[in-house]
């Protein structure tokens, strides 16, 4: 989730902040009000009055703009308290065990009781962090994307990929299976073009650049002491973190890591993440786990910084390149 924005006012020496404006429906007790840039934890909400748990030091602010946010602090502190009330002759209860259940399945508010019998608000562990993982993709959604490795659009050189290494123990064969073009209505577009486009969450889409290549790999072991890894665009220099990524159908064998980390029979995006260090340099290489098969694949590429390899809502795309001269990716060298 964003950070909810508030008009508030308070006086100084006050725990009570008056909101003027904002949206106060998903704000709940142990939240954080950040006023100022100082965390305060939220005790309470009522109608338009929002208590904190001390009262503010700083100067009265009128009309002044604050952020609201779930805070984690309050989850520990509470549950510490709740494990202390309800011990009984050093083992937990059946009581405690009810806390825990709640505070960790619950979607929403849970109520914990302490050592003195008080009760405290929280909001449950799945709602928390689903919370926090909404903000950290909305906050990866702005950070830039620079890809790191040649040739994403699947040129290819004779029977393989132009500008990447194969490896020679295995008779690997590729070719162009299909190209989808754009400027073609949804409605007149071929069933498998259909299946393909929906799973890069583009179902509908008319018009993109550049036209999607969809390539097929096909593999054979022809050295029985070679490495299991089949091809990589080149070595990667990195000192931060990546993402690995493409979309890819099995169509028979087994692959595993890199760029076809969890590929399947189904279409859809597959990939996984690297980190990095100064003077670090890795080979994006997925790996055979069979002697034979083959594989359709799209835009594989290594990027720097974080996208998101959600195959139920698919982020990656086709993206800037160190290496290329335009923006559709057309000699061979990108």
């Amino acid at each position: 989730m964003t950070w909810q924005k508030l008009n508030i006012s308070v006086q100084q020496g006050s725990d009570d902040v008056t909101v003027h404006s904002g949206e106060l429906a998903n704000v709940w007790a142990g939240y954080s009000l950040i006023l100022n840039g100082l965390h305060h934890e939220i005790t309470s909400i009522d109608q338009s009055i929002i208590t904190l748990d001390t009262a503010w030091s700083g100067e009265s602010l009128i009309e002044h703009t604050a952020s609201v946010m779930p805070t984690v602090t309050p989850l520990t502190d509470m549950l510490s308290n709740a494990i202390t009330g309800v011990k009984e002759n050093g083992e937990f209860s059946a009581q405690l065990l009810g806390q825990l259940a709640k505070l960790y399945t619950t979607q929403g508010d849970v109520t914990l009781t302490d050592a003195s019998g008080a009760e405290h608000g929280l909001v449950g562990y799945p709602k928390l962090l689903g919370d926090q993982q909404a903000f950290q993709e909305q906050l990866y959604s702005h950070l830039p994307i620079i890809r790191l490795s040649q040739n994403q659009y699947g040129h290819l050189d004779g029977n393989k990929m132009a500008g990447w290494a194969h490896n020679s123990g295995f008779d690997i064969d590729i070719n162009h299976y299909r190209v989808i073009t754009s400027g073609i209505e949804w409605a007149n577009r071929e069933a498998e073009e259909q299946e393909i486009l929906t799973a890069m969450n583009m179902a509908g889409k008319q018009h993109f650049q550049p036209n999607i290549v969809v390539n097929k790999l096909k593999w054979n072991r022809v050295s029985s002491t070679a490495s299991s890894w089949l091809l990589f665009p080149q070595k990667t220099i990195t000192s931060a973190s990546l993402t690995i990524g493409c979309y890819a159908k099995l169509l028979s064998g087994e692959l595993k890591e890199s760029w076809l980390k969890d590929v399947n029979t189904e279409w859809g995006l597959c990939g996984a993440y690297a980190s990095g260090y100064p003077g670090k340099y890795f080979h994006a290489h997925p790996y055979a786990s069979t002697d034979t098969g083959e594989v359709l694949f799209i835009w594989p590429a290594v990027v720097q910084g974080h996208v998101p390899l959600d195959r139920a809502n698919p982020k990656w795309g086709f993206y800037p390149s160190l290496y290329q001269a335009n923006s559709y990716d057309t000699s061979v060298d990108t």
